[in-house]
């Protein structure tokens, strides 16, 4: 069985350390977006199994980041997790498939929950 793959889209370093080392010590290979046009980069040329993905970005927004990942075949199955302290990003989220909302802060275990989740469902 392959490692599976996460992208965190965090502009924030201290949560993109946080998520890389909870994601890495359950399994996960993980990559890192500080801002939207990075995320976009990485969204077309990988497959995660999982993605986090913050609202407030640098260079793109997160809801645009978001439209272009479900434009995305090959995301098809992609389980992706909002994660905003702005609380209406929950409805405009809630239209996608394989997307769930997670509102700031964010907690360790809450992190630890989904990915694990995502990964025995995609096993």
């Amino acid at each position: 069985m392959s490692t599976p793959l996460a992208i965190v889209i965090e502009d924030e370093s201290a949560l993109r350390v946080i998520y890389d080392r909870i994601l890495g010590s359950i399994g996960y290979e993980v990559l890192m977006a500080p801002d939207g046009e990075v995320a976009v980069e990485l969204v077309t040329q990988y497959t995660p199994a999982l993605i986090f993905l913050d609202m407030l970005l640098p260079k793109i927004n997160g809801l645009d980041v978001l439209h272009h990942i479900r434009s995305q075949p090959h995301l098809a199955d992609t389980y992706v997790v909002v994660v905003s302290s702005a609380k209406e990003y929950q409805r405009s989220v809630e239209e996608y498939g394989y997307t769930e909302f997670m509102q700031k802060p964010v907690l360790p275990t809450d992190i630890r929950e989904i990915a694990t989740r995502v990964m025995e469902a995609t096993a």
